[in-house]
């Protein structure tokens, strides 16, 4: 009896010692907005040209959804629609698991900018450079804890600016997360 209750005491020790703990007390990789998710993952949207119904498309002059055959993100699937004028604008959403959280999305962006997307918190950011100048990433905060995805990348320079990319970028996050919530 000595011996199997032996044999669990240093199991628990070995078990308890692969949990690393930073000394702010949290575990490795847990941002602070990470702390209330759910320790289950929830997957992320399996059809992501579904996001921007036909009426949203309209709006946004673009034609039909394409799945992103090399997708930006891991385990994420990603819709391209791109502008039925000659422009080249695309837009580009998805809604990630969620492994993802606006805290590690903070961290990847140069200057990254906290707004409200449809009473969520949501992040914008940047790649920099030229085409930083063209384009946004936005992300929102879904209650389920998942992240909403939407950019915006401009086919021309002319007459386009950072915050006007963001401006068009926030505008289909809002159609995604409006759409999400509708199911």
């Amino acid at each position: 009896m000595r011996l199997i209750a032996g044999v669990l005491v240093v199991l628990c020790a070995v078990l308890s010692a692969g949990c690393t703990i930073h000394e702010d007390g949290q575990p490795f990789g847990v941002g602070a907005s990470e702390q209330t998710r759910s320790p289950r993952l929830v997957p992320g949207e399996s059809d992501p040209c579904g996001l921007l119904e036909r009426p949203q498309r309209d709006r946004l002059g673009v034609g039909e959804g394409k799945f992103v055959e090399d997708p930006p993100l891991k385990d994420a699937a990603f819709c391209v629609w791109r502008s039925r004028k000659l422009s080249a604008d695309r837009f580009q959403g998805a809604v990630l698991p969620n492994s993802y959280s606006l805290a590690n999305i903070r961290r990847s962006y140069e200057s990254p900018r906290d707004f409200i997307v449809a009473g969520l918190p949501a992040v914008s950011g940047s790649i920099g450079g030229l085409s930083g100048e063209l384009s946004c990433w936005v992300f929102a905060e879904l209650p389920d804890g998942r992240l909403a995805d939407a950019s915006f990348w401009a086919g021309s320079s002319e007459g386009m600016s950072h915050a006007a990319a963001c401006e068009r970028a926030s505008n289909v996050l809002e159609m995604i997360v409006d759409t999400v919530q509708s199911r």
